[in-house]
């Protein structure tokens, strides 16, 4: 059964944040590894598309994230990209691209000067909303983390 969570403990939810602010305006762009719902890591990789509402995970960042993510004999848990404009769901686009169904897509934006993330798992083109656990325990507040 798939999950219904995903768990990312501070210093991972750190990484993801100070990534996406590195890139603005562009989106961000990585992967997330881990084991079953649990986030270990965050792997940023350079957007090839440097667009502020697209991404296009750079291949050989990609190569070496999922290259990493095996060697740590991890899984993809998640793929995380940002909207720097919003909105806090997934895109037409996202969805339309999304490739890995088992793995859940962390979008992350801006919401009245906090970011935002939402967690989604794709399935049969319609996406389903995931809770956002910070660390192993605490749940976050409307996708605040």
């Amino acid at each position: 059964m798939p999950p219904d969570r995903l768990s990312i403990p501070p210093d991972v939810w750190q990484t993801i944040l100070t990534h996406v602010e590195a890139c603005l305006p562009e989106e961000a762009c990585g992967f997330l590894g881990g084991e079953g719902s649990r986030v270990r890591l965050a792997l940023p990789v350079e957007n090839s598309a440097h667009s502020p509402v697209r991404f296009r995970m750079n291949p050989e960042g990609q190569l070496q994230g999922m290259t990493r993510i095996e060697d740590e004999t991890l899984s993809i848990v998640g793929i995380y990209h940002s909207h720097p404009q919003g909105p806090s769901d997934l895109s037409s686009t996202d969805l339309a691209e999304a490739a890995y169904p088992e793995s859940a897509l962390l979008v992350v934006s801006p919401t009245k000067g906090k970011w935002q993330a939402r967690a989604f798992l794709v399935e049969d083109g319609s996406p389903r909303e995931l809770r956002i656990l910070m660390g192993e325990t605490g749940v976050s507040e409307g996708g605040f983390l």
